[in-house]
């Protein structure tokens, strides 16, 4: 594999069903990466009625002693009617200049 630049994660927010398993994944591809990779997970479906709160989302991702170790940032918003996307895409560029 090449390095990549940045690892950016979709989470379902008005799924809390899958968030375990969501969660486990994340954990499972971040251990593949090393500790500078800078880490964006970007929170969908704000637009829906049922969205989870962040809080509930964030708390079992930042569990990992390896997301501390990185630069990271979590966004809400929406893939459907953009909010949140221009943010997020933009703290991945600003993260790449430093």
């Amino acid at each position: 594999y090449l390095k990549p630049d940045a690892l950016i994660y979709l989470i379902d927010g008005s799924n809390g069903g899958r968030l375990k398993e969501a969660t486990q994944q994340f954990h499972e591809i971040l251990s593949r990466f090393e500790n500078d990779l800078p880490v964006l997970v970007f929170i969908n479906k704000t637009d829906l009625s049922g969205f989870m709160a962040i809080h509930e989302i964030a708390k079992p991702l930042l569990m990992s002693e390896s997301l501390r170790s990185r630069p990271w940032r979590i966004q809400s918003g929406s893939a459907l009617t953009g909010e949140g996307v221009q943010e997020a895409l933009k703290w991945i560029v600003d993260i790449q200049k430093k």
